[in-house]
């Protein structure tokens, strides 16, 4: 339940921050101080401490301390002397962050991922990462040099972070001026000013300064607002004219100049060459000003006149990125192009040729030598690929990647024997398998529909995906695929159910499969391929969604775990329900993803915190049993 306030108005006031502090940030799942205290307060009045804690939590009730055996030792109290470390992320955030892929000055990449920001060598592929970002950054840019970066984030009162993008050195937090988030900010050819925009009603405009271009004595400028328009960037014109910023968007096109602590604005002038149109994106090139349209075409502006419009592309133009003297551009239909100064194409790069694959480029860099010249082109995609293009050459390199834009990455698993490869699945359909160590990408395969769980056979031979979606073809619902893991060639498919798979898991004695589904049941399948997988039983005694399912070590019992704080046990065989939970204290479970039980009750906020911590989603034992 997400409780908001649409009373307070978009104005900058440092006088309300306190109060505003606490109220609801709806991307994050923060609840108001206010609502947290009164629910506290309610579960208090309504019965006793013991009473009230298992209605919090429906399954302490089922808990049961189990017996010791000889694989268990007494109880380790203290916390592990362990520490977890950040290796590497895979794939970039595309889809919602301008401008989000840049070089630094040593030609490694900088890219965001969530609330992160990542700095990594494209040789051997290690990473740095900026994190001081709470909230998921929803903008960046890189200042002319190289040097310096500048990111935003999502939330009720977002922040402008400026850091090193070849150290990942923090150097400057800006005020928090903006509301709900940043959506475009831009450095100035000199890096003493930077341009944010605001993702508020208003669209929020302002301009910062540093007088020394090292951003520790900046300044708010100047502000003003753009209007209920959507808008899309804004971005530095040519230094020293009567318009120094324009702002474009969704049939919005705008030219600003500075007086003082405001901005005025300025309409467009098309003379008569043009109507308005949708502008997606903008770049400075030589003495003109370029945008980007909705339809493919190129807008040169001198000053807020039109002088020419060039059809460029066949589709929307995504991206563009320039240099002192030449520019690139990215669009819908899959080509990379390069332009001189007049607009001339000097170079075509059709990446859906050259990678066989039809691509959307969300996001365009380019790199020049001293004399300005693009000498190679960072591509992003909305498959949260980064490709690089030699300008010369023509040849495309992968860089990096990920899973694609549509939807969430939903399932993942790591290898039962070889602690260096994991697997993932997600609603872009695709089946990944991974290497940690070489921190790449081995093999993937897509498929006609959204992927929502996976697991490995016992022996490792074999990868078992779950199908399916709430918004999905119901024929797919239900269904799962059975790969051969070294070439992930499909060895079955079949379906036992109606509703997509949430979780499966493989019995230790590898005679049966366990599957998980939205609607509440657990089906047990024969593992067996000369009987086609046939269904044993169906388990229906939750109340609601199942999130995680786990194999006792004799195969006999199943636990699961519920979106209502349920925690049931059933026969694995007849799909009975064992009521009587103390007939389990001598029960050793082969894994343990259930964040429900006895062993993982203290991953759950404390009792007096039930409404203020966050509620763990997903749990996992190791191997050893030890953590």
């Amino acid at each position: 339940v997400a409780v908001v306030n649409n009373e307070f108005d978009d104005s900058p006031d440092e006088a309300k921050d306190a109060e505003r502090e606490g109220t609801i940030c709806v991307l994050d799942n923060e609840v108001t101080k206010h609502v947290r205290s009164q629910t506290v307060h309610l579960s208090a009045t309504l019965s006793t401490d013991e009473t009230s804690k298992t209605m919090a939590r429906p399954w302490v009730a089922s808990m049961v301390e189990p017996s010791i055996t000889k694989r268990q030792s007494e109880p380790k109290l203290e916390k592990p002397k362990v520490k977890l470390e950040l290796m590497h992320v895979h794939g970039f955030q595309s889809q919602c962050v301008k401008n989000a892929l840049a070089y630094n000055q040593k030609g490694d990449l900088v890219f965001s991922a969530a609330s992160l920001c990542v700095i990594q060598n494209r040789f051997y592929r290690g990473q740095m990462y900026y994190r001081q970002h709470k909230h998921q950054i929803s903008c960046l840019t890189v200042s002319p040099t190289g040097r310096l970066a500048a990111t935003g984030d999502f939330s009720l009162r977002p922040q402008i972070q400026i850091w090193d993008t070849n150290t990942a050195v923090h150097i400057a937090s800006l005020r928090k001026h903006h509301r709900r988030g940043v959506l475009n900010v831009d450095f100035s050819p000199d890096s003493k000013l930077l341009v944010s925009l605001g993702a508020d009603n208003g669209h929020s405009l302002a301009v910062w300064y540093s007088a020394t271009g090292e951003w520790h004595d900046w300044i708010l400028q100047s502000q003003s607002n753009c209007g209920p328009a959507t808008v899309l960037f804004t971005k530095f014109t040519v230094p020293g004219t009567d318009f120094a910023i324009v702002s474009g968007g969704i049939s919005h096109l705008k030219f600003w100049s500075s007086h003082g602590p405001h901005l005025s604005p300025a309409k467009a002038l098309f003379n008569g060459k043009s109507k308005m149109k949708s502008m997606i994106c903008g770049a400075l090139l030589g003495y003109r000003f370029v945008t980007g349209s909705e339809e493919g075409s190129l807008f040169a502006w001198s000053g807020r006149s039109l002088e020419e419009v060039v059809a460029a592309h066949s589709k929307c133009i995504n991206a563009m990125h320039s240099t002192r003297d030449q520019l690139v551009t990215g669009s819908d239909d899959g080509t990379v192009k390069l332009w001189s100064p007049d607009l001339d194409v000097i170079s075509v790069y059709n990446l859906h040729e050259k990678l066989g694959s039809n691509i959307s480029i969300s996001c365009l860099f380019a790199a020049s030598s001293n004399c300005s010249r693009v000498t190679k082109i960072l591509v992003g995609s909305l498959d949260s690929d980064i490709y690089e293009i030699s300008a010369s050459t023509g040849d495309v390199f992968l860089l990096h990647e990920g899973h694609g834009d549509c939807g969430e990455v939903w399932g993942l698993a790591m290898h039962p024997l070889e602690s260096d490869l994991f697997a993932t699945c997600g609603d872009d359909s695709s089946v990944r398998i991974w290497s940690i160590k070489r921190r790449k990408l081995l093999r993937k395969r897509i498929m006609d529909r959204p992927l929502r769980s996976i697991t490995w056979s016992n022996d490792g031979k074999e990868l078992i995906v779950g199908c399916g979606g709430p918004n999905q073809k119901k024929s797919y619902h239900g269904s799962f695929i059975i790969f051969e893991a070294d070439t992930l060639k499909t060895k079955f498919e079949g379906g036992g159910s109606n509703y997509w798979i949430t979780d499966m898991k493989c019995s230790p004695n590898s005679k049966t499969i366990a599957m998980a589904t939205s609607e509440n049941e657990i089906i047990i399948i024969e593992n067996d391929i000369k009987r086609n997988y046939r269904v044993l039983t169906a388990i229906d005694k939750h109340n609601a969604r199942i999130n995680s399912i786990d194999f006792s070590v004799d195969s006999y019992v199943i636990q699961s775990s519920s979106n209502d704080y349920e925690h049931l046990y059933h026969g694995a065989e007849d799909g009975e329900q064992i009521n009587l939970t103390s007939q389990l204290k001598m029960i050793e479970w082969k894994t343990y993803t259930c964040t429900y039980g006895w062993p993982v009750q203290g991953i759950w906020p404390k009792k007096a915190n039930i409404g203020k911590d966050p509620e763990p989603t997903s749990a996992h034992r190791s191997t050893s049993e030890t953590l």
